[in-house]
């Protein structure tokens, strides 16, 4: 877990260093059960939200300049996914490179079924709803962004974007992004976590879709 956020946090801070903290190490303690990771120290102001439009151009930022690795990185084909596995609290995320963004959202969504049945029990309503959803729904959303001639680029995806994973530096007043739990996928996925955190909307806050 520990080592997904350090290669996610440390790809993130690569492409917007002023934004995000640089881990440092990660590893095992003298005690088996204890892991560590370690990044500098922040300064950071207490209870204040980021200012939204920072949020927005940072999280602009990344997903541009991340797009031209990736475009560098996979020359002959667009990939989606990550390197190794990463995880969404206690849930490990399926990032085994997909072709398409369809297979690879497909399959990063069936955990969390899955994951929600384990926990509430079985229900046939849910269970034919999620059949549609991946029968029906995904394909007719998401497939028709890469056929007839469509393409979409994957960028850097913070994975955890929301007011918890964020704070105010002190000294600076930008945002900081941290708690990552990242994967090459769509610039909008995910976003929306800003304002179901508490961000408050602000003109020009989808600027970098």
């Amino acid at each position: 877990m520990l080592h997904g956020e350090f290669e996610s946090m440390r790809l993130i801070h690569r492409f917007i260093p002023a934004f995000c903290p640089k881990p440092l190490a990660w590893g095992k303690c003298v005690d088996p059960n204890l892991h560590y990771l370690l990044f500098p120290f922040h300064n950071l102001k207490k209870g204040q939200l980021p200012d939204v439009t920072r949020v927005s151009q940072a999280v602009a930022q990344l997903h541009v300049k991340s797009a031209e690795h990736h475009n560098h990185m996979h020359r002959s084909t667009r990939k989606w996914g990550f390197h190794m596995t990463t995880y969404n609290g206690p849930l490990a995320q399926d990032n085994t490179w997909s072709d398409t963004w369809e297979e690879f959202w497909i399959k990063s969504m069936r955990p969390l079924f899955e994951y929600e049945r384990a926990a509430r029990g079985p229900s046939e309503e849910l269970d034919s709803l999620v059949q549609a959803y991946f029968d029906k729904v995904c394909p007719r959303l998401l497939r028709p962004l890469e056929t007839h001639g469509r393409c979409i680029k994957p960028v850097l995806v913070h994975g955890d974007l929301w007011i918890g994973n964020m704070a105010v530096q002190a000294e600076t007043g930008d945002p900081l992004v941290f708690d990552a739990s990242a994967f090459w996928g769509h610039n909008e996925c995910k976003f929306h976590l800003c304002l179901l955190g508490g961000l408050p909307p602000a003109k020009g806050f989808f600027a970098f879709r």
